[in-house]
């Protein structure tokens, strides 16, 4: 006979059965008297619990529905339920809750393309939340992004550099030291192998230090700048605007100009106010302009309606003023 047999054939003896059953009954009766009884021994039946009182249980459900108001949103101007547990956002907030859980969602996740994570602060004052504040308050998604985040700026901190390999993802703890004759400055990504310079963000400048480099930068903006300067005298003019003075190129068209900051309007070729010219006439350009009347003596003599008469023959042009200006009647 094996052992776990003999154990069987113990716990199924009749013996073993009456003792179970003497303990069944010393159980059910302890469990069946209350602790509230009385002096003869009546329990006293729970209001909470007992069918026969539907009122009490109404009255207590009406109490939980009171609690729960509903507050308008001061961004969406919506309903949403606040409870006395719900708190504002930061744990330092001194005012009462004014924004639903969405509006708060979207407002901190725009924070954290546009503010440090360590600058997450409420919507409706400045008190700065804290990391515990912020498992509090927005989604899961977003609390992730942020404490990314939060990791990635205290890794910047303490000299974690990225690839500088824009198919690289990888980054590495480096302590630089700015020195000629030892550039520490210079890291191998420990992923994808990439030599790079981690003051300038990009490939190790070769056979250069980084003062060289900054150098040999610093004279490369200059000489586009002297370009850039030599080409604005020949192509622009500042505007005539005492009040502005900004530079203006002419791109095609005729020499009637407008300013786009001021909207003043002149002569790209004298710079004589159109303004006058208007309301005087062709007097007030300045004498060697081209526009100027004595200018205008010295063009061949054709008639607006010839000219207008050729051009539509050859069928090149339909307005008049165009024509006009083509031969330097306007």
């Amino acid at each position: 006979m094996t052992l776990f047999s003999s154990i069987y054939k113990i716990l199924r003896s009749p013996s073993t059965r009456k003792r179970e059953n003497e303990l069944r009954r010393v159980h059910a009766s302890k469990t069946s008297r209350s602790p509230s009884s009385d002096t003869t021994g009546s329990p006293t039946p729970s209001p909470i619990a007992s069918k026969e009182s539907p009122i009490l249980a109404n009255t207590n459900a009406s109490r939980i529905h009171v609690r729960i108001s509903m507050h308008y949103c001061k961004v969406c101007c919506r309903r949403f339920p606040v409870s006395p547990d719900t708190t504002p956002p930061s744990s330092t907030c001194k005012h009462p809750v004014s924004t639903c859980s969405d509006c708060l969602d979207q407002w901190f996740s725009t924070l954290l393309t546009t503010n440090a994570p360590s600058n997450m602060i409420c919507p409706d004052c400045t008190e700065l939340l804290s990391y515990a504040d912020m498992r509090k308050v927005v989604a899961i998604d977003i609390f992730a992004k942020y404490d990314r985040a939060l990791l990635l700026d205290h890794l910047t901190k303490e000299s974690f550099y990225w690839c500088a390999f824009k198919r690289c993802k990888s980054g590495q703890f480096h302590t630089p030291y700015y020195t000629t004759r030892c550039p520490r400055t210079r890291m191998k990504c420990a992923a994808c192998g990439f030599d790079q310079c981690i003051k300038h963000a990009q490939a190790w400048h070769i056979g250069r230090t980084c003062e060289a480099y900054d150098t040999e930068k610093r004279l490369e903006v200059i000489d586009q700048e002297r370009k850039s300067l030599g080409y604005l005298n020949k192509k622009a003019k500042r505007c005539p605007n005492p009040k502005c003075g900004i530079l203006v190129q002419k791109q095609g068209g005729c020499d009637h100009m407008t300013c786009n900051k001021c909207q003043h309007q002149f002569c790209w070729r004298c710079l004589a106010n159109y303004a006058l010219i208007r309301d005087h006439g062709n007097n007030f350009h300045r004498l060697d302009c081209k526009w100027h009347p004595k200018q205008l003596d010295k063009k061949p003599d054709i008639s607006i309606d010839a000219a207008f008469a050729a051009a539509l023959a050859a069928g090149e042009a339909q307005d008049l003023r165009l024509i006009a200006a083509q031969f330097g009647f306007l």
